[in-house]
């Protein structure tokens, strides 16, 4: 088993000293990255089970990915704190 993780953009300490720009911090730009990362993914392991989890805003991005590659998704966990 091996496991990836994947930060949101702009939220990964000490990763980097600059401040990402404001267009990379969008929604849209964060699903898109998750996308990426889950066809990266796909690419190295074609026959891997994957299963995502999110929490709070990650769990909409992980429903995101989700919805364009659901035959590819094993298990689906969404942590979300009402």
């Amino acid at each position: 088993m091996s496991i990836f993780a994947q930060a949101h953009l702009g939220h990964t300490p000490n990763y980097t000293t600059q401040t990402p720009p404001p267009e990379n911090l969008k929604l849209a730009v964060q699903v898109e990255c998750a996308m990426d990362m889950f066809l990266s993914l796909r690419e190295a392991y074609p026959l891997a089970k994957i299963i995502m989890i999110g929490h709070s805003i990650g769990s909409w991005i992980s429903l995101q990915v989700r919805s364009d590659f659901p035959a590819f998704i094993a298990y689906h966990i969404a942590f979300i704190m009402l």
